[in-house]
């Protein structure tokens, strides 16, 4: 059975069409999507480094709640996290992190590290959390 990469259609016809979860005619190659397309289109700007790996993660909370839930085990070691930026209005509070990862999780491994991420940050009192890609910083 042929397996669906990027090679097969134009890279952002593909990506466009794997985001939306359409219906595709070959299955997905997994260990491509967690290695391949993780390394070339998630990345975050760290520090004086520019861009490296790693993931943004948001988590919507009450004002002045205390959170900043350690969350780099979840994932493969060594992770670093940021320091947290908060973005704030009438009545909210949104705690930016980002996650500086140096390897990416095994394709059997990426959901579960995803999962485990968003709970740790609703256990810490976050109402809603969510991962954002920010596209690449070149």
């Amino acid at each position: 059975m042929e397996v669906l990469t990027p090679e097969s259609e134009s890279d952002r016809e593909w990506l466009d069409r794997a985001m939306k979860r359409e219906r595709l005619e070959r299955p997905l190659d997994r260990e491509w999507f967690a290695t391949t397309l993780s390394r070339d289109a998630f990345g975050v700007y760290w520090e004086d480094e520019g861009e490296v790996d790693g993931v943004r993660l948001y988590g919507l909370r009450h004002p002045g709640a205390i959170s900043s839930p350690a969350i780099e085990e979840l994932w493969p070691l060594p992770t670093e996290l940021g320091e947290p930026h908060i973005l704030w209005g009438t009545g909210w509070e949104a705690e930016l992190r980002t996650l500086r990862v140096h390897q990416w999780p095994t394709p059997e491994a990426w959901e579960e590290s995803l999962r485990l991420t968003l709970e740790r940050l609703q256990q810490a009192g976050h109402t809603v959390t969510w991962f954002a890609l920010e596209g690449r910083l070149q």
